[in-house]
């Protein structure tokens, strides 16, 4: 602002303070203008109220509507950039205020409604919509109304196992040991062992040796269920696991192991039947539901415990931001990662959403499987979005129907296409 301009805005301040009239206008006029980044008119408003007591005396009433009228001409045309958006930080304040009071309200209910309850009501509501798809060399998918009795069928054959280990234990928790190729037969578990109230830690399929063992028993699971192609990590640390009565299963219909039970055959015969809700009565908000283990570079793997209250957080983020129903979010990150699975597939059981997840992130493949699968929001997390920028650009990069992303840890991108 140049010398003449704070000068008449220094006229105008003197001018105005000292009516008698509403000087309203006049002094939304000069908020604005220091909003809009100009710090000298704060300091000229408070020599102005310095100056009141001298000056109201003789203040003419009429020069009110000049003053504002004055001070508003001034004003520039358009708002700098820095507030072009300030209408949607303030809906976004509002949102967050009204989903705030909503969370609350939901933590009053008890027992408390977790991610099985937004399964069951989406196999009801929606029985035939595609809860998850997943991609690679063995693609496959599977409907909300399937996935839900997958996960019953896992929940009857489970509930046997668990009762044996707790009695010998005193522990309710099971661990998973899976890689990408068992996530429909993985995830069908986790929700079962859910439905039976029980926390489950998804533990790095790449661990072996004493990692492996130590991201086990500090999880306090009695049961760990491993992906056959996983029998040399199994195997290393198996005499201790028994020798703690810790119980171990292999995801599949054969077990080339001693001693340990392949779940397979039990999966497939076991009834589809509804799991009460009472047996998972006694959880509360507070309650763990979720083990989800650093990658273990300074040491051992730490397990982050996830409450149901957390989960239930973590999971609305992507309605928050605007995703729907009738969107296809594509998840690139493994479930053995928060956003992979409590924002990306249990975020899309609750919002009713179809949930692509791919066995790993490829910048190559991303945007053609975007394509293929018509996806609408993506997730990412760290560096992904600027391996993705640095992938030579092809003509088809732009053909695609994805409006939004979400995620975090996203570092400044010196140059990025749109």
């Amino acid at each position: 602002m140049g010398i003449w301009k704070k000068l008449t805005l220094l006229l105008l301040l003197l001018l105005l303070v000292g009516l008698g009239q509403p000087p309203w206008p006049a002094a939304m006029a000069l908020a604005l203008r220091w909003f809009l980044g100009d710090p000298t008119c704060l300091v000229l408003l408070g020599l102005a109220l310095l100056g009141r007591p001298w000056i109201s005396s003789w203040m003419p009433h009429w020069l009110s509507l000049v003053g504002a009228a004055l001070t508003l001409f001034l004003l520039p045309l358009q708002p700098p950039p820095g507030l072009r958006w300030l209408h949607k930080d303030v809906a976004f304040t509002f949102k967050m205020l009204f989903y705030g009071l909503k969370f609350r309200r939901r933590l009053n209910k008890h027992p408390p409604e977790t991610f099985v309850d937004a399964l069951e009501r989406q196999a009801l509501a929606w029985p035939d919509r595609v809860a998850l798809v997943c991609t690679g060399s063995e693609g496959s998918s599977i409907t909300n109304s399937q996935l839900d009795a997958r996960s019953c069928q896992a929940a009857w054959v489970l509930k046997a196992k668990l009762k044996d280990a707790v009695i010998q234990n005193t522990r309710d928790a099971a661990a998973i040991l899976v890689l990408p190729s068992k996530t429909i037969s993985a995830l069908s578990v986790f929700l079962g062992l859910a439905k039976l109230g029980c926390p489950v830690a998804w533990i790095n399929p790449h661990s072996r040796g004493m990692p492996l063992l130590h991201s086990v028993r500090s999880s306090g699971a009695s049961v760990l269920i491993v992906d056959p192609d996983l029998q040399e990590n199994l195997e290393e640390v198996l005499p201790k696991l028994l020798a703690e009565n810790i119980h171990c299963f292999y995801l599949g219909h054969s077990s080339p192991t001693p001693g340990v039970e392949a779940l397979g055959a039990s999966l497939d015969a076991a009834p589809s039947d509804p799991v009460p809700a009472s047996l998972r009565a006694t959880i509360k908000w507070k309650s763990p539901a979720i083990f989800i283990f650093t990658s273990g570079t300074t040491g051992l793997p730490k397990p982050a415990i996830l409450s149901h209250e957390r989960v239930i957080q973590v999971s609305n983020v992507l309605s928050f931001c605007g995703c729907r129903a009738d969107d296809v979010v594509y998840d690139v990150l493994p479930l053995y990662h928060t956003i992979g699975l409590v924002l990306g597939f249990l975020g899309c059981l609750q919002v009713g959403a179809t949930c692509v997840l791919a066995p790993k992130f490829s910048a190559s493949r991303f945007w053609a499987e975007c394509r293929q699968h018509g996806v609408t929001v993506i997730l990412y997390v760290g560096e992904i979005l600027r391996y993705l920028c640095n992938v030579p650009e092809q003509p088809e990069d732009k053909i695609h129907t994805v409006r939004l992303a979400m995620g975090n840890g996203l570092r400044a991108i010196q140059k990025c296409r749109d």
